[in-house]
């Protein structure tokens, strides 16, 4: 197994992009995201935690209900195994969000640099 790499707090901060201000729009009823087991739902930030109603995204409704397609399966079915399939899609996934965040700093108008990397928080 390999060995973790170690960083400095001066690496983990340059590589730190936070979420954004939001000073451009608000919501007529704030919202929290919770990844599930099932997928990804919402709640309202105000609801206690035992009376909480929980709102499926329609990508997590389409995705349990229709097929990815051929294409998927046989990308699922080539790979060397499942876990090494799930692997791979996790860390494309996190390329993802990575990239929505960055986009997002640019569209509101911040600057990034790419040099010092993207820190995940798991």
């Amino acid at each position: 197994m390999a060995k973790p790499v170690e960083y400095t707090e001066e690496q983990i901060q340059k590589a730190s992009y936070p979420d954004l201000p939001n000073e451009l729009i608000t919501s007529k009823t704030p919202i929290k995201r919770l990844d599930t087991p099932h997928g990804r739902v919402y709640y309202g930030i105000d609801q206690e935690e035992g009376k909480r109603t929980y709102i499926y995204s329609s990508t997590t409704i389409l995705d349990n209900t229709l097929t990815k397609g051929i294409g998927f399966n046989m990308w699922l079915g080539n790979a060397n195994s499942y876990k090494d399939a799930m692997e791979y899609g996790k860390e494309r996934a996190e390329v993802g969000s990575i990239t929505h965040a960055l986009c997002m700093y640019l569209i509101w108008g911040y600057e990034i640099d790419t040099d010092n990397g993207f820190l995940i928080e798991d």
